[in-house]
């Protein structure tokens, strides 16, 4: 088979950007104001005002049709809180118990589901309870009522802990995707149309095959996300040429550093997907057949290819 990869890019050295781990005294302020919150009592308001909580059905829909994840039934809300996207909250202030209105926003451009970003959206709003609520003020006393810790002080060890985790869990995919990316950026590839089709089919018949088991079709997900046929099929395309990409430079690597897979690196990652997918392992191994269990052992590959452009990247 011709290689795809022409010329590979550097992959020693890779310059990423240092993960921030300062903790904003915004962001503590914001984790002790939520634990007060927590100790508060609520009191029944005849209209809602910033820093009050409502209690909601929504329904949320983009050009008259619903999308997934924008509905829900007794769902309380701050408002103020900044937890909904943003121009959503504002326009519940001053409604009442039993108000109906719809309330229209644009998701962020950067908005965690691809899908839905940029997208204007009208969400149907029932307000069925307004509630005010009397923080008291944050004591040790407080802390141990509604969190394992005894102090104020253990509280925001604790706090700063929680947001570093999650940052790191955050960052160790975005600097994967980062790496990855610079690597493809300064290569030479050539990956044939009849691949680059094959893969965006096999993508088009996952998504196809998600929809129909949530009660949806390919039309309401294009009439959702704006999308005419022709931009489906492209940007399907688009995933699937950056997916190929990754692969053969990955792949490259591999073979360059000499990476392989044992036949006890094999077992072991077979038996973990018999677990995740609750299978006796033989009656996996007979579903995969050779060229499944090849193709597990080409990711285990490309597995430590990865893991040593990680090792080998400087953070700066």
């Amino acid at each position: 088979m011709e290689k795809l990869v022409k010329k590979l890019g550097a992959y020693k050295g890779i310059q990423v950007p240092k993960l921030d781990r300062t903790i904003s005294d915004a962001e503590m302020q914001a984790e002790l104001d939520r634990a007060a919150q927590c100790a508060g009592r609520t009191y029944e308001k005849d209209k809602a005002e910033s820093g009050d909580c409502v209690v909601i059905d929504f329904v949320g829909t983009i050009d008259g049709v619903a999308f997934d994840g924008g509905e829900e039934k007794d769902c309380p809300l701050e408002l103020g809180s900044g937890r909904f996207i943003p121009g959503f909250e504002e326009q519940l202030f001053g409604v009442r118990k039993g108000d109906r209105i719809d309330v229209k926003v644009t998701f962020p451009q950067d908005y965690q589901a691809e899908e839905l970003a940029g997208k204007d959206a009208v969400f149907d709003v029932t307000v069925k309870s307004v509630y005010g609520l009397d923080v008291p003020e944050l004591t040790d006393e407080i802390i141990r009522k509604v969190s394992e810790q005894n102090t104020i002080e253990e509280f925001k060890e604790f706090v700063t802990s929680e947001i570093l985790r999650k940052r790191e869990s955050d960052y160790a995919r975005q600097k994967e995707d980062f790496l990855v990316a610079k690597i493809i950026e300064d290569s030479e590839i050539e990956i044939p149309y009849v691949l680059i089709n094959e893969r965006a089919e096999q993508i088009r018949q996952d998504l196809e095959k998600k929809l129909q088991q949530s009660g949806k079709t390919l039309q309401d997900y294009m009439q959702a996300n704006g999308l005419s046929r022709e931009e489906y099929l492209k940007l399907s395309e688009e995933d699937a040429k950056m997916m190929l990409e990754g692969q053969a430079v990955l792949d490259e690597i591999a073979e360059i550093e000499g990476f392989s897979f044992t036949k006890e690196e094999l077992e072991e990652e077979i038996g973990k997907m018999a677990e995740l997918y609750n299978m006796k392992v033989k009656e996996l191994r007979s579903m995969m057949g050779l060229f499944g269990e090849n193709m597990l052992g080409e990711d285990i590959k490309s597995r430590k290819a990865i893991d040593f452009v990680l090792e080998q990247s400087i953070e700066i």
